[in-house]
């Protein structure tokens, strides 16, 4: 019976004998094959926590173990269990005996295995997202990525996988030439041409991350890539034909890292650099350091979904330098970073814009409460997570804009006017006090009281257990500035009003929507034309909204009138387009069923695929059409995605929701 730690319920690790403090990587990335080589090693030097410790147990999940040995090449004994539980397997160590003389003694092991990254059978998936040629945008040649977040590092090397131990790393990573590796952390020299088995070039490349990160912080990726410099600590990687548009897509985002460093502190990452994958990334963006992998779904022509960025900048303080200590606390990296990434399009793009961000995250929180349950454990901001829950169940909106508005409300309580000055000082502060840590919420509280000193009445008045432990929505909403929010849902309103189903045809839709100002929403800023097409879905979604509404008060009709003013069912801006998708589809609009099976099939990103998937299940279930799609398409999902939308066809199955 493996042993269970009093520290993360989500890692088998002995987290409270042993820390890492470095990792060392070599791997031989065989894109084509889709595996890891077996003389791939992962070396970790090891610190006793406590005097006695005997053995070092490692996370693990679907990783064939070759051998390990120590600093001087001797083996050591392991034990290898490939499934303990849930959450994967272990590799216990026995460490050398001066390890257990007392706490603070090191030692270096060497573990050398071989793996396929997928997380093998029966587990919560893998890490890694192997592409073919014909899955990329050139066709020409392999591609593979990976995304550790939240418990999938386990599944690419052996670790202790848990955001409370962070540690130094360096990597090799060795390929076939042309493709081109890259990794979240700094490139060291030039690449290198070396031998290797099989026959064909291959090249070595090496990285060197000397900040202390988490082991879901651990990425890399290969394939056919080129870079184009935007300043001179920013690069943006993509494949040869997409390369254009995302350099000017994100040749702001220098202006972006400034705003930040001026609200939060300095950047201490060195290099921000950003990594454009193929579509079937499963999320907008992944904060990897020093490179954050993001999604083609950004690429809209017009910089309109600049918002992704802002976030995952934001996160290089919240989260990256500063991590939440379990997968419960994970609303620290969230919360905070929603928060930064809305005070930095407030300085670039003013109140009215945060404001509507504020609004589209507060909405998108009441449809998730809305469709679990205001009594659902998963809404509460910190979850309980019994042991082999996997993190990636519990995930949703809720450590976001939960976390963002209870630092809202601490701020309008502690800081009240509208200078955000006094409360910028405290983030600076915060992130100076707990860089390179892993903490909980009575750290900040801790960091709260000793900033503000004078506040101890204020702050033992706050509603610590209503906001964190407690479930369901907000328990309150600080005020912010709606201006831009209120002209769109005026027009949305008056669409409501003349545009119900039952109406007079389109003749007479169209002829109502000219007395409104249709024309001035194709020029509105995307964040406002979101809003718009949210008010309009909750005003004429006859089952009361929600996170896929399959009924709605609108025609055909008033749906193929609006898209002739606004021509969304062809927007370029897939934040538009989603939203679009899920008002059409439940009027059957015919033209948004071809627009969003092209949609889901196109990209993988989790925020539009599962909802969309979802409501094509439930507005067009004759003949299981979203069923059908998906499984001719999950190849060129994620395993994390397709995992995902597997458990929402069956969570609709189990409520008679498919036919």
């Amino acid at each position: 019976m493996t042993r269970r730690n009093a520290v993360d319920s989500s890692s088998y690790a002995n987290l409270d004998e042993v820390v890492t403090t470095h990792l060392s990587l070599a791997l031989r990335i065989d894109v084509a094959a889709r595996r890891l080589c077996d003389d791939s090693t992962a070396t970790l030097t090891l610190s006793a926590r406590v005097p006695g410790v005997t053995t070092a147990t490692l996370d693990t999940r679907g990783l064939d173990i070759v051998g390990v040995t120590d600093a001087d090449g001797r083996e050591l004994a392991y034990t290898a269990s490939a499934v303990v539980g849930k959450l994967g397997g272990t590799l216990t160590v026995t460490m050398p005996p001066a390890f257990a003389a007392a706490a603070g003694a090191a030692a270096t092991v060497t573990v050398r295995y071989t793996t396929d990254g997928l997380g093998g059978e029966g587990g919560a998936g893998g890490a890694c997202g192997w592409l073919t040629a014909a899955q990329t945008a050139s066709g020409a040649h392999p591609f593979v990525f990976t995304q550790c977040e939240a418990i999938h590092a386990r599944s690419i090397f052996p670790c202790q996988d848990s955001p409370s131990v962070k540690a130094t790393y360096d990597a090799t990573l060795t390929v076939r030439a042309p493709l081109v590796a890259v990794a979240s952390a700094l490139a060291v020299g030039d690449p290198e041409a070396v031998a290797g088995p099989g026959g064909g070039d291959w090249v070595r490349y090496t990285f060197d991350q000397p900040v202390p990160v988490p082991a879901y912080l651990v990425a890399f990726a290969a394939g056919e890539l080129v870079s184009r410099d935007l300043s001179p600590r920013c690069r943006v990687w993509a494949q040869p034909s997409v390369i254009e548009a995302a350099a000017h897509e994100f040749a702001e985002v220098d202006t972006l890292l400034a705003t930040a460093e001026r609200i939060a502190g300095p950047y201490v990452w060195q290099r921000y650099d950003l990594l454009t994958l193929p579509g079937s990334f499963p999320y907008g963006g992944m904060e990897n350091p020093c490179l954050t992998f993001v999604t083609p779904t950004l690429l809209a022509g017009d910089r309109s979904l600049v918002s992704v960025v802002a976030h995952e900048i934001a996160h290089s303080w919240s989260g990256n330098l500063v991590t939440s200590a379990s997968w419960p606390y994970f609303w620290l990296n969230e919360g905070w970073t929603v928060f930064l990434e809305r005070r930095i399009l407030h300085e670039l793009h003013g109140a009215g814009v945060a404001g509507l961000s504020t609004y589209g995250g507060r909405q998108a929180l009441r449809d998730y409460v809305s469709s679990v349950g205001v009594d659902h454990a998963y809404t509460a901001l910190e979850p309980v997570l019994a042991p082999d829950t996997d993190p990636d169940d519990a995930f949703s909106v809720v450590p976001y804009e939960r976390g963002y508005n209870f630092l809202l409300h601490l701020r309008s309580l502690l800081t009240p006017g509208d200078d955000p000055a006094p409360f910028d000082a405290f983030l600076r502060y915060y992130f100076g006090r707990y860089a390179r840590q892993s903490i909980t919420s009575d750290d900040l509280r801790a960091a709260l009281s000793d900033f503000f000193p004078d506040a101890a009445g204020t702050l033992a008045a706050v509603d610590w257990a209503g906001w964190l432990k407690a479930p369901g929505g907000l328990p309150t909403a600080v005020p912010v500035d709606e201006s831009l929010l209120h002209q769109a849902h005026a027009l949305a309103r008056t669409w409501a009003a003349t545009a119900e189903a039952g109406g007079e045809g389109a003749a007479a839709v169209t002829a109502a929507v000219a007395t409104t100002d249709a024309e001035g929403l194709a020029t509105w800023p995307a964040a406002q034309r979101c809003a718009f097409l949210q008010h309009l879905g909750a005003l004429t979604a006859a089952s009361g909204g929600g996170d896929a509404a399959a009924a709605t008060l609108l025609s055909p009709a008033a749906v193929a009138a609006l898209d002739g003013v606004a021509h969304f069912n062809n927007s370029k801006n897939s934040e538009v387009l989603h939203l679009w998708l899920r008002l059409a589809l439940p009027a059957r609009y015919e033209p948004a069923v071809a627009s969003a099976k092209a949609f889901v099939t196109s990209q993988g990103r989790m925020k539009f695929v599962r909802p969309l998937y979802r409501l094509l299940a439930s507005v067009y279930p004759a003949g299981g059409m979203a069923r059908a799609l998906f499984e001719e398409h999950r190849d060129r999902l994620h395993s994390i995605a397709a995992k995902m939308i597997e458990k929402d066809f069956a969570d609709q199955s189990a409520v008679g929701a498919v036919a």
